[in-house]
């Protein structure tokens, strides 16, 4: 948004409708052709997306998250299966086909329903050859057909998936599988997303895991490094008691 950075944060996910409306609009202005925009389950409940057509969307996994807000995991899954279902004929959305919430979306679609991840069952689909504490590499499918081979500067199957998703939104604007995996292999990890620090003999990898499905993906990265391993977390507020628990 309009004068975001270090300094000045957004205070949510998805802003009101009126200053996503302003900004897209400035961008436009300005030469832009295309926005990529992060939608929060509070964003659509809200309506603060009213007003937009996606022409590319992707849904990564239905967990349990802001229950304090939606209430209990059925609503919360519901309004994520209401954006699917807001989509026009004329879109492309990619759903996890290893989440079974996910996948099943495709019958709500009147979107071109892409099913990607790491199931047999996915169009988009992932074979995993090579996983290591600090990058993964793995082998791309589309349909039966190999189309690349990726080494990902991030370790972690969700990784992989996330990957995928963005593979699938490229191809569906006709960016090319060895594009995308140039654009992966030179990705740089965001900061506090399994970011690793070496500190003197210890090594620290930092997560900002915000829900149950979080810190599963971090857990089960974690068993590819054979050392010790000490865990310390705390519990972020604001978003329900199913966090904690």
């Amino acid at each position: 948004m309009e004068g975001a950075g270090p300094a000045h944060r957004p205070s949510m996910t998805t802003p009101e409708a009126p200053h996503i409306h302003r900004f897209l609009r400035a961008a436009a202005e300005r030469g832009a052709t295309d926005a990529i925009l992060e939608v929060s389950s509070h964003a659509i409940a809200l309506n603060r997306i009213g007003g937009l057509e996606f022409a590319a969307a992707a849904v990564t996994n239905v967990t349990p998250d802001h229950l304090d807000f939606h209430g209990d995991f059925g609503a919360y899954r519901a309004v994520k299966r209401a954006f699917v279902q807001s989509l026009s004929s004329h879109s492309i959305v990619l759903l996890n086909a290893d989440d079974a919430a996910v996948r099943e979306f495709a019958r709500d679609s009147a979107a071109d329903a892409i099913l990607y991840g790491l199931s047999p069952a996915a169009q988009l689909r992932a074979e995993i050859l090579q996983v290591g504490p600090t990058s993964t590499q793995f082998r791309v499918f589309m349909g039966r057909t190999s189309v690349a081979t990726v080494r990902l500067p991030l370790p972690g199957l969700h990784n992989v998936s996330n990957a995928l998703a963005a593979m699938g939104i490229a191809w569906s604007y006709g960016v090319p599988p060895l594009a995308s995996k140039v654009a992966l292999e030179s990705f740089r990890p965001a900061e506090r997303r399994l970011q690793t620090l070496v500190m003197g003999q210890y090594t620290v990898i930092s997560d900002v895991a915000m829900n149950r499905g979080s810190y599963d993906a971090v857990m089960r990265t974690m068993e590819a490094i054979d050392q010790p391993l000490v865990v310390v977390t705390a519990i972020r507020g604001n978003r329900g008691a199913e966090p904690r628990s």
